[in-house]
């Protein structure tokens, strides 16, 4: 379990948001609104006009920021992991913390800060973990390893041991609060649920489909959500679960948006990429963490998108002139820090569109702001910094691409 997160906001300028005369009083819910282009704004929540965009009170008056600017909206209330003993994680890239309360047909039957005996199926899970990371580090392992190699047709069972945990390939037939039936080795066999740490469901041949916004908890739960109506005190919509969810806004820390204006990086196909190492191997690159294999974090704010590499790295992309901006921040990931020293550049067309200079363990991370509007193809380098090759664990972080506007792409939940 993750501790406790207390989330922060600053105040920046923002150009374009519509400024309309004030005609209620404001909200009680103060968030900050992060916007594409990477700018933030502080004010209070009062809601979201479908089709036309979010309304906030700010300090010069009501806003409305259209729906395709939007990223991020954060609430000022800490996320705190719920003591649910379930770990549901979610084929839509979201997670549900929770109980299990019963099996059921190619499911579950479970409670949640927003459910109560709601029913999810196995395909719609990438996961089940029915026991806590830190007493049984040897399944999480293996359990992290199974989420890593996800095969078609085959499921991956997890024991629950300290040091002494084993994988089991082979099929989930069912799973309650008592026992569980799991096909392997071409025979249907019983455990007791107990025994269980985890299951990894196999991989499907559809993806999940992609919902405008994903709402984070306050229980540290995501998940993603067709919206139907926002009002000043309740989100309400569909979620990836195909179920009508109505959200007080005192449970919800975060909501992130699906912009058709925006391209995170890690959502491309790298076109080509070179990595090499001085005193170490080459490490791999890592999609949506760290190089190391955890979350992307950079002085305590930990990131869902990105890059992490080491050095010596480069990654090519094919931009096509589609867009006009690039967007990052950059640093030493705070598994390593104060340790490592890199030098982050964006190639366009092979010519340097930014420079960084020496990044230092120490140093703060840097947001990144390049036009790439006629760039066909862009590279990001992570190259040596004074130390060499060590501990150089580089996040590009947040890494987005954003789109000119046109009629045709603008967002609605």
């Amino acid at each position: 379990m993750v501790n406790s997160i207390r989330l922060f906001v600053v105040v920046a300028a923002l150009s374009g948001v519509a400024v309309v005369a004030e005609t209620e009083p404001p909200s009680s819910h103060d968030v900050g609104v992060h916007t594409i282009d990477g700018v933030t704004l502080t004010g209070q929540w009062l809601g979201i006009e479908p089709g036309v965009g979010m309304r906030f009170h700010a300090p010069d008056g009501e806003r409305i920021i259209p729906l395709d600017e939007l990223m991020r909206v954060v609430f000022a209330r800490e996320i705190v992991p719920a003591s649910g003993a379930v770990l549901f994680h979610l084929r839509d890239g979201g997670s549900l913390h929770g109980d299990l309360v019963a099996g059921a047909v190619d499911g579950f039957s479970v409670r949640t800060a927003i459910h109560e005996g709601a029913t999810v199926r196995f395909d719609q899970l990438v996961a089940i973990q029915l026991a806590g990371a830190s007493r049984y580090p040897r399944a999480e392992e293996l359990f992290r390893s199974a989420m890593d190699d996800r095969l078609p047709g085959q499921d991956v069972l997890i024991t629950r041991h300290a040091s002494e945990a084993k994988s089991l390939r082979g099929r989930l037939v069912s799973l309650d609060l008592n026992e569980g039936k799991f096909v392997f080795g071409d025979r249907e066999r019983s455990l007791a649920s107990e025994k269980v740490y985890g299951v990894v469901f196999a991989a499907g041949a559809a993806k999940a489909d992609a919902l405008p916004m994903m709402a984070t908890l306050a229980d540290g739960s995501r998940f993603s959500l067709q919206l139907t109506g926002a009002t000043r005190d309740a989100l309400t919509g569909t979620s990836s679960l195909g179920d009508s969810v109505t959200l007080p806004l005192e449970l919800v820390a975060a909501i992130d948006f699906q912009s058709d204006r925006l391209t995170y990086i890690s959502d491309l196909p790298i076109s080509g990429q070179r990595v090499e190492g001085l005193l170490h191997r080459p490490w791999a690159v890592r999609k949506n963490q760290s190089v190391s294999g955890k979350p992307l974090s950079l002085q305590g704010r930990v990131f869902e998108k990105g890059w992490g590499v080491h050095s010596r790295t480069a990654l090519d992309f094919s931009l096509r002139g589609a867009y006009t901006t690039f967007l990052a921040t950059v640093g030493i990931d705070d598994a390593v820090r104060p340790r490592g020293g890199v030098v982050f550049r964006v190639l366009g067309d092979d010519k340097v569109l930014f420079d960084g200079g020496s990044r230092k363990g120490g140093d703060p991370p840097v947001d990144v702001r390049v036009d790439v509007s006629s760039v066909q193809n862009m590279t990001l380098v992570v190259d040596y910094g004074d130390g060499l090759d060590i501990s150089d664990h580089a996040d590009w972080a947040d890494a987005r691409l954003i789109k000119p506007r046109t009629q045709a792409n603008q967002s609605r939940p």
